[in-house]
């Protein structure tokens, strides 16, 4: 194990800290997921660029609307939400890196078919909506006697990376019970998981904290990962942001 990999190893056995002292202190289920989501957002600021801002809310585009998500990742460098408001904002999906659903109780199958459902209508928008860029950049002008500002328009439709984070562990047995599941389910609403993260906040064992993954163009097969999963996890993360063009150009209206 490397030194960055044994620290975020650190940093989760905190996370888990903080999740059991939500439990013991809190009763109001809404206000414990709320606070489990600002430990996750507070910890993915330590590993992630600055580029990369948080916020809760909505996506959409071409007037449409996708369901509440608990954790979207934006660009506001060049970008910024329609609107902002305390609690939820809504952002154009030229602006997503990623959406993410957080699990404060145990993921069940129940829970675990909601939140692909619902992540898996975030990926329906995309792949139904052109989302506009704009490639501006300075040219020589035809006289040869100075430059002029050129904005040259393109189409692409590049779908938010999505994830789930489970926190209190999972009812699946095995990870290869959840990682069929997985595959299942994805067909099922033709969802694509970046990653499904399980961390059991009652141990520490390594093979208590599990990461799923769909494979790419693969028919929905996946990969997982049975240690040093949130290490993974935000490597990958990482990895998958900066191959995306969201936030190196302007979304147009």
């Amino acid at each position: 194990m490397n030194k960055i990999n044994e620290y975020i190893q650190l940093q989760k056995e905190q996370l888990q800290l903080e999740i059991k002292s939500i439990k013991l202190i809190m009763k109001h289920a809404g206000a414990k997921g709320t606070e489990a989501e600002k430990i996750l957002v507070n910890l993915l600021k330590k590993y992630l660029p600055k580029r990369y801002s948080f916020g809760s809310g909505f996506v959409t585009e071409n007037d449409f609307l996708s369901p509440q998500t608990d954790i979207i990742i934006y660009d506001e460098i060049l970008n910024s939400p329609i609107y902002q408001g305390e609690f939820n904002g809504v952002y154009k999906l030229g602006a997503v890196y990623a959406c993410i659903e957080v699990t404060m109780g145990e993921l069940t199958p129940e829970k675990l078919e909601e939140d692909i459902e619902k992540l898996g209508k975030i990926r329906f928008l995309a792949k139904g909506c052109k989302v506009k860029f704009k490639n501006i950049s300075s040219i020589p002008h035809e006289s040869g006697q100075g430059t002029i500002v050129s904005n040259q328009p393109f189409e692409s439709s590049p779908p938010p990376r999505t994830y789930i984070c489970a926190l209190s562990g999972t009812s699946y047995k095995t990870p290869e019970e959840l990682s069929t599941k997985i595959e299942e389910l994805t067909k099922k609403y033709n969802a694509h998981m970046h990653g499904v993260l399980v961390i059991d906040d009652k141990s520490n064992e390594s093979n208590k904290e599990w990461l799923v993954c769909t494979k790419a163009y693969n028919n929905h097969k996946t990969i997982m990962f049975t240690e040093d999963s949130l290490y993974q996890l935000i490597k990958q993360m990482n990895d998958d942001f900066l191959g995306m063009r969201v936030g190196k150009y302007p979304a147009a209206d």
